[in-house]
């Protein structure tokens, strides 16, 4: 399958469309209707049996530099042998028909490539049966694309293992889930012990090892140099690399011209069509990604490998994907440290290889620690993790007051977007609580608009008390703002009589 993605990818090369018959060309000769193929090759080993012919050859020797079309003889004792050049092709080419004729049959449980035979009406075009082949295969992979990701959802399933499963790379996927907030990316369980944890582990060790999906991250936050200038250069596994590199081929390759996509369920299909715009747009995004990756980053070779029997390695890289398994194993050697977004494969590497793990935001936090990133930025960054879909990321009221900013103190992205984190499904209460009464503390020093701050405040308060048994958690917030001593009596009656308000709306 490599191997016919390869081709497909190559593109419109001169080589690939051989014209006349030479070495590593297929040829095919006609004798009075009887037609045979030959593969020349430049090889002393070279194979009859398999329609192999050197270039020494006396066949060869008669056809090499001729075209289709052309005619040659045979001289025997008896009678003279006539024959034509019906066809040349590359022998590449014919091995990636031969393959994709055959894969299906070689290897019928293996996802990502189907071949499906259309047929033709009396118009020439695709048979009603072959139209019926088409939204059944669309239907089964939607089918599967949704288990898979109610499965990635519910946390049981990693991001690798995603892209294993739909061959699709983890770049595309990392950006698809990134954009849906039911999905986004899973990069820590939330709670401060866990966040704890993390930040001693980053004074313990050498070097950082990243994986592709916390690569992608530093690039869209605009990290990548602050986390470079504050913990030195990152380790990173070649398969990483590579995985660029791939995504950099298929959209030079068969992609480059755009293409479409069956969208849909049932009779509810749609073609969606990608342009040749776009993949330029992205192709040249991640050459300018693998260009930062050669200056920044460090190949670490994955000597723990050697210690894995073949098998096993072969079975992990199949389950998480090469470049993730490989970042593991590099992360368990000494002086080495995890870092990946995906809080699954953390919990994986910690369970079965012992190693330890942090994430982009815990590396901002450190750098915030130590002075070595503005309190204003690291606001904005942990904005842009909301925005991107990053569960859970942790807030605190002052990043909620840069939210409401850049929304204009309206319910709107990114404030919207940061405030849905103090939910149950995302924060526990007492977090929650305290940075909602926080908030609203900073939420009165800003000079606004009333309406809109007592609007803010409303909404807070459901959101806050959303999935939670909201009596005692509005009885308790009415003692903390009357006890706090940065509100004056004024403030206090105000935000008070906002609250019975929402009692008198929501009870």
């Amino acid at each position: 399958m490599n191997y016919i993605w390869s081709i497909l990818n190559i593109g419109d090369e001169d080589w690939l469309n051989p014209t006349i018959a030479e070495v590593d060309t297929v040829v095919w000769i006609d004798q009075t209707g009887n037609t045979r193929y030959y593969i020349l090759e430049n090889r002393n080993d070279a194979d009859i049996q398999r329609n192999e012919i050197s270039l020494d050859n006396k066949l060869s020797q008669k056809i090499l530099g001729k075209s289709v079309g052309d005619k040659f003889s045979f001289s025997t004792p008896i009678y003279e042998e006539n024959f034509e050049i019906t066809k040349i092709m590359s022998k590449y080419v014919f091995a990636f028909q031969e393959s994709c004729d055959q894969f299906n049959q070689l290897f019928p449980s293996t996802v990502g490539l189907w071949k499906i035979s259309l047929g033709k009406n009396d118009q020439d075009a695709i048979s009603l049966d072959g139209l019926e082949k088409i939204k059944d295969l669309a239907n089964k992979n939607y089918e599967r694309n949704k288990r898979i990701s109610e499965l990635y959802a519910q946390r049981r399933l990693p991001v690798g293992t995603i892209a294993v499963n739909i061959q699709t790379n983890i770049f595309d996927i990392w950006s698809d889930f990134t954009k849906q907030s039911d999905l986004g990316i899973h990069c820590a369980k939330g709670n401060s012990d866990e966040r704890e944890q993390a930040l001693k582990q980053i004074h313990d060790t050498n070097k950082l090892i990243v994986d592709p999906i916390s690569l992608a991250t530093l690039i869209e936050l605009n990290a990548e140099n602050l986390i470079i200038n504050n913990f030195g250069k990152l380790g990173i596994a070649q398969s990483t690399i590579d995985s660029l590199q791939e995504v950099i081929r298929k959209n030079k390759g068969i992609s480059s011209e755009g293409f479409m996509s069956l969208v849909g369920q049932g009779e509810n299909i749609t073609v969606s069509e990608v342009s040749a715009e776009l993949i330029q747009k992205k192709t040249e995004h991640f050459e300018k990604i693998l260009d930062w990756v050669r200056i920044n980053c460090e190949i670490i070779p994955c000597d723990a490998a050697l210690k894995m029997k073949r098998s096993k390695r072969e079975e992990c890289n199949g389950i998480l994907g090469q470049p993730f398994m490989d970042t593991i194993l590099i992360a368990s050697q000494e002086g080495n440290i995890l870092y990946s977004d995906d809080a699954l494969l953390r919990d994986i590497a910690k369970d079965k290889f012992n190693v330890e793990g942090v994430w982009t935001q815990i590396l901002l936090m450190d750098c915030l620690n130590r002075k070595g990133i503005e309190n204003e930025r690291y606001h904005k960054m942990v904005i842009d993790l909301v925005n991107l879909n990053y569960h859970h990321t942790s807030v605190n009221s002052n990043i909620i007051i840069e939210a409401a900013k850049q929304a204009n103190w309206k319910l709107e992205s990114p404030f919207i977007n940061v405030l849905e984190i103090l939910k149950t499904k995302h924060s526990d209460e007492l977090s929650a609580f305290n940075v909602s009464v926080d908030f609203t503390s900073l939420l009165w020093k800003e000079q606004i608009n009333v309406e809109n701050r007592n609007w803010i405040f409303l909404n807070l308060l459901t959101i806050l008390t959303t999935g939670r048994w909201a009596p005692p958690i509005i009885e308790t917030f009415k003692h903390s703002i009357i006890n706090r001593f940065d509100f004056s009596q004024i403030d206090k009656k105000n935000i008070i009589e906002l609250i019975e308000i929402w009692e008198l709306i929501y009870f």
